[in-house]
């Protein structure tokens, strides 16, 4: 089975399981945007334990994440409006502009949770708190600005 036949039925059945309550969109959005959260996860993880600083680490990473997640999006959430060729790495240069405000928020909330909580541990709080905000942002205008969808 394809991937994009399997990837349809997963979101399908997340959108039952919400009652229809979460479009489509949405949710594959959000999926994609787990994966993109293993990869800024991962590659923080990893930045920390060369020593890095908590504030590379994380623009690294989430430079890192945006990537990942325009990448899978363009090819299974957006795939009826996937961009290609040129318009493809184009696309990317928008993506990643569109979506400078919440990385840049991301970044902000992040490093201000780390340090009000003390700089506790690695700060895997702090990094949820900050792609919580990424992702409202992300989702509403790369909708809008990269792949033009009407909702």
């Amino acid at each position: 089975m394809e991937n994009a036949v399997l990837w349809d039925r997963l979101v399908s059945l997340l959108e039952r399981i919400t009652g229809g309550m979460v479009p489509r969109r949405t949710i594959s959005f959000a999926l994609v945007g787990l994966s993109g959260t293993v990869v800024h996860g991962s590659l923080f993880l990893m930045f920390r334990a060369w020593g890095w600083s908590f504030l590379h680490s994380q623009s690294v990473a989430i430079a890192a994440g945006a990537s990942s997640n325009y990448w899978v999006n363009n090819r299974l959430t957006f795939r009826c409006r996937r961009l290609r060729g040129r318009a493809l790495f184009l696309g990317l240069v928008k993506f990643l502009l569109v979506c400078s405000p919440g990385l840049i928020a991301n970044i902000l909330v992040s490093t201000a949770t780390y340090v009000n909580t003390s700089r506790q541990g690695l700060g895997l709080g702090a990094l949820v708190a900050g792609i919580v905000v990424d992702f409202i942002w992300k989702y509403t205008a790369s909708s809008r600005f990269v792949w033009k969808t009407p909702d």
